[in-house]
């Protein structure tokens, strides 16, 4: 939950007269015209009024008993609350005066932008106002015959299709707004300021090509590739087109506009709901009662940090999403309750090509909407090649699983995506399961790949995002996959397409569970011997743990080995080696699981991953 909290001074309760005063006013024919600044000028006054009725007709509450800042922004006091302690927080119903005195001001800018059609101010702010009611079908009769700036036309129509979940569209509006701009609002709306810190402006700002640094930012940024379009960027087009609107405006804080309220609409938005706190008494005639905009409590930092931005392809390990103390916030509407992904992700050779598996699911089954239905086993790859020779279908696999009901399809789906670096080539591979198990093909490069579930009957999803690269293997070298975690059950795979099945998606074991090990070899000689050691080793051991076995008070954790000799390795090319192993009774904790490889007279290679064990 965010809030911001500031002290604003109230003026007096304004009577609230009918919104058609204004209207027939300016239509009666018997009365004189004023001129254009003077329905200008009362439009703003209109607007004003009615922000300081908002200011004063929002009901007092009693101030929480935390009082300190996370951070101040100017004049503002702002907090970040407990991301779960408000989970089921909805926008409060606004007082009917309110609604009222809206609706006064809407009848006074639809008389006045009649008469006013070109004038940019006015018909943002009867556009504004009739989102805050959630008049679409209205604001879109009113700009399907837009008489103002061109591109302040297609922004507002940008706006709209944002603030109905059409985000193709509104990329498809803003496209165009930002084609026809002025070059000083262009770069106002393309601008990195106050959304990521110094070190990563300057490491955009020289970044080469304005445009693909750009796209690459905000594809990074896109919370979910399984929703069409990308609402992170275009919730950030309509921050600045908010900018435009508000800086000339009266606000429900009573304050003129600043550089503060500026940077915490880029960095936060529009408020979601308006409260207002009653301090206690000062002992001097104090109004202690202040304005707090509140957002939305699930939001959290979507926009890459800065050792993504480096080098997106050589992040391997995920990124997750800030939620405690976001630099900037957002809430999908599709997904407020957007979380981590477990998952196993593996890279294998496919002569210049790179083969792609992965297995994952949420973290608990409970986090699995239990009212909702779950789909049964199906065949359910839909992979779309998009006119691209190097992707090929792979057999999707299931494992079984025991559900009461079976889940509407087009509620739950799944999806594996890679974005190449190097050039305009995306690959998805679709499903509609919460465990799911996929290969892909696709030529070697450098990648951001995305796993994602997405329950959309629960508002609910899962990610997880990395970067991956591989490159040709060089000749007369030896390479290594990545090292695959398999179940123990079953019998020990002879090839990859054997293996997937039996993927692990997480990577937690119970305490003595068998597992099986998987990889494959690249580049050996025929007859090569090869000496395997395959260790599992405690991390992060405390201090009290290591002085309790200096002391002979607790058993020594040693590393747990086993090693052997690969011989007469047969052919050239791919060798795939899998193994059954019976772990002994672990203590609970993280393990890092390593296989160390060494081809006669030539140099170790090794392959490791990191499992828990669990009771």
């Amino acid at each position: 939950m965010k809030s911001v909290r500031i002290l604003s001074f109230l003026g007096a309760l304004l009577i609230v007269a009918s919104p058609l005063a204004g209207t027939a006013l300016l239509q009666d024919p018997n009365k004189a015209q004023p001129d254009s600044s003077s329905l200008h000028q009362r439009a703003k006054n209109s607007q004003a009024r009615f922000e300081r009725s908002r200011n004063k007709l929002i009901p007092p509450q009693f101030a929480r008993l935390r009082v300190n800042c996370d951070e101040i922004v100017g004049r503002f006091c702002f907090r970040h609350e407990n991301w779960d302690e408000d989970p089921s927080w909805e926008i409060m119903e606004e007082p009917i005066p309110v609604e009222m005195a809206r609706a006064e001001l809407l009848g006074d800018l639809v008389a006045i932008n009649a008469a006013l059609p070109g004038d940019n101010w006015v018909l943002g702010q009867l556009i504004y106002y009739l989102s805050e009611e959630r008049d679409w079908k209205r604001a879109e009769e009113l700009l399907s015959r837009c008489q103002a700036t061109p591109w302040w036309c297609d922004s507002l129509l940008g706006f709209i299709a944002h603030s109905q979940s059409d985000w193709m569209k509104a990329e498809h509006y803003f496209g165009l707004a930002l084609n026809q701009m002025p070059s000083e609002a262009e770069r106002s709306f393309r601008s990195f300021r106050y959304l990521v810190d110094s070190e990563s402006q300057e490491l955009l700002a020289v970044s080469t090509g304005t445009e693909a640094t750009q796209n690459l930012f905000w594809l990074l940024s896109d919370p979910l590739y399984l929703v069409d379009g990308n609402d992170r960027m275009t919730e950030q087009h309509v921050r600045s087109l908010l900018v435009y609107l508000r800086k000339d405006s009266a606000n429900p804080y009573g304050l003129s506009w600043g550089d503060d309220l500026e940077e915490l609409t880029v960095r936060y938005g529009a408020e979601k709901a308006w409260e207002r706190e009653q301090q206690p008494p000062d002992g001097f005639l104090t109004d202690t009662r202040n304005i707090v905009g509140r957002h939305h409590p699930k939001s959290q930092e979507f926009l890459p940090p800065k050792f993504v931005l480096q080098n997106p392809a050589e992040t391997e390990s995920e990124w997750s999403l800030e939620r405690e103390s976001p630099r900037t916030g957002y809430a999908p509407p599709y997904a407020p309750n957007l979380k981590a992904l477990t998952a196993q992700i593996g890279r294998f050779r496919r002569g210049d090509s790179l083969m792609i598996v992965t297995a994952f699911r949420p973290e608990e089954d409970s986090e699995i909407n239990q009212e909702t239905k779950t789909p049964q086993d199906t065949e359910r790859a839909q992979i779309k090649a998009d006119n691209n020779p190097f992707l090929v279908p792979i057999p999707q696999y299931s494992a079984s699983r025991n559900r009461e009901t079976d889940l509407d399809q087009d509620s739950f789906q799944s999806g594996l995506f890679l974005h190449s670096l190097s050039g305009q080539d995306s690959y998805r591979v679709l499903g509609t399961d919460s465990t799911a198990k996929s290969s892909i093909l696709v030529p070697n490069g450098s990648y951001v790949i995305g796993l994602e579930i997405l329950d959309k009957s629960a508002k609910k999803a899962w990610r997880i995002r990395r970067g991956l690269w591989q490159e040709s293997l060089t000749p007369g070298l030896t390479s290594l996959s990545d090292l695959l975690i398999l179940s123990g059950a079953g019998t020990v795979p002879s090839t990859l397409e054997e293996a997937i099945p039996q993927i692990k998606p997480r990577l937690t074991i119970q305490s003595g569970e068998p597992i099986k090990l998987a990889w494959e070899i690249y580049g050996l000689r025929n007859g090569e011997t090869l000496n395997t050691r395959i260790g599992i080793a405690r991390e992060n051991v405390g201090i009290f743990r290591r002085l309790g076995e200096f002391m002979r008070l607790l058993e020594s954790d040693t590393p747990t080995e086993m090693s052997f000799q690969d011989i007469n390795v047969d052919g050239i090319g791919t060798v795939f080696r899998a193994i059954h192993i019976d772990l002994p009774d672990l203590e609970t904790g993280h393990y890092t699981i390593t296989v160390e490889l060494e081809p006669s007279g030539r140099e170790k290679m090794l392959l490791s991953r990191n499992i828990a064990v669990v009771n």
